[in-house]
């Protein structure tokens, strides 16, 4: 026993060094688990902050496309493009933070709009970050139109016409003209005279703008109504009528019943004939050009040519619900800078023009007519 005894007294102490160091060892691990864990929990709420940050540059970055969405939607009527460009600096509250929005047209398909939204988080030092969103938009605008000649129906293109760009039929299409584009029509095509671009029958349908007038006529300009004014004279000549007035500030004019149009007139704005407008010009020149967003002319009976060593000059769109035909035209030119429009039964090019040479240019910025056709 007393051997057994001496041996337990000398183990003793080495035991209790042991379990010394070990809860040591237990307490420095406690320790650098919690630090560990302090470290990470700063971590997290950095990373925290920096995800609200970036959730709030984001947010910011969404409310300029949202923007863009209403106003392609709803484009301001004041803007030369026809649509919002966009804008810079612009802020939801008084934080500071802001975004710049900026928007382009594509030049191949003028129906899409690229949108670059960029969110400014401001805080009290300065700018903490800014985040940026693109997105593409397509907008199909109802009175804009997407040929430079079309037709509602079966459409034929005598030799006198020369087109600058691309035509349409909903129907079936015979040229002997010149098409310097492409030609579709959603029946054949006939070609006896020139067309440089692709040609396609059978091709899908495509919406034409239906131009209906109201009666009266009005329109709204910057968010108020106007009403065209009534052209009294059975003919103009020597008229110059390039400030509007001050009640018709896009210049619309219209004449019920007949229209002669002679020589030395220069308007600025559309003119609307109810009545058969007789196109009566020797040995000089008149011009009509549309307002943005507004046609040029609209006639809705028959245009005759009468020209005689003359130039006519349409600078717009050029709408037409009856025929376009000469009678005692020599060695004329009527020249139309936008699209040629034929719309209702019977409306088109007389099957020949003599003496006049029709040339119908592109024009992109001619094309669309909402300011007057919403």
């Amino acid at each position: 026993m007393a051997i057994g005894s001496g041996a337990d007294s000398k183990t003793q102490p080495k035991a209790r060094g042991v379990a010394l160091v070990l809860v040591m060892l237990s307490v420095v691990a406690a320790l650098a688990m919690a630090a560990a864990l302090l470290s990470l929990a700063g971590v997290k709420l950095l990373a925290s902050r920096d995800l609200i940050d970036y959730a709030k540059a984001e947010y910011l970055a969404e409310s300029g496309l949202s923007e863009t969405a209403y106003f392609l939607a709803n484009p301001p009527p004041d803007q030369p493009d026809g649509y919002w460009p966009g804008a810079t600096n612009r802020q939801l509250d008084a934080s500071g933070s802001y975004y710049d929005v900026s928007v382009t047209q594509d030049t191949d398909d003028t129906s899409l709009y690229h949108a670059l939204s960029t969110g400014h988080l401001v805080g009290p030092a300065g700018e903490i970050l800014a985040f940026s969103l693109q997105r593409t938009f397509r907008i199909a605008r109802a009175s804009v139109f997407s040929h430079d000649l079309m037709a509602d129906h079966d459409l034929d293109i005598p030799s006198q016409v020369s087109i600058t760009g691309n035509a349409y039929a909903a129907g079936d299409l015979t040229n002997q003209g010149t098409i310097n584009g492409d030609a579709e029509a959603t029946g054949s095509i006939t070609n006896g005279g020139t067309i440089t671009g692709q040609i396609t029958p059978n091709a899908p349908a495509i919406d034409i703008p239906a131009c209906e007038l109201n009666d009266p006529v009005t329109y709204t300009y910057q968010g108020t109504e106007y009403q065209a004014t009534v052209i009294h004279k059975k003919a103009l000549e020597n008229v110059n009528w390039t400030v509007p007035p001050a009640d018709n500030p896009m210049g619309v004019y219209i004449r019920y019943g007949d229209l002669e149009f002679s020589k030395g007139n220069d308007i600025v704005g559309t003119v609307i004939v109810t009545g058969t407008l007789a196109i009566n010009i020797t040995n000089g020149q008149s011009t009509i050009t549309g307002s943005p967003g507004f046609p040029a002319l609209i006639a809705q009976d028959n245009v005759i040519l009468r020209l005689d060593g003359s130039t006519m000059t349409v600078n717009g769109a050029f709408i037409a619900r009856k025929a376009v035909q000469t009678k005692s035209a020599q060695t004329s030119t009527m020249v139309t800078n936008g699209p040629v429009i034929f719309l209702d039964s019977g409306s088109g090019f007389a099957a020949s023009l003599p003496g006049v040479s029709f040339i119908i240019n592109h024009d992109e910025s001619r094309m669309d007519v909402s300011g007057l056709f919403p």
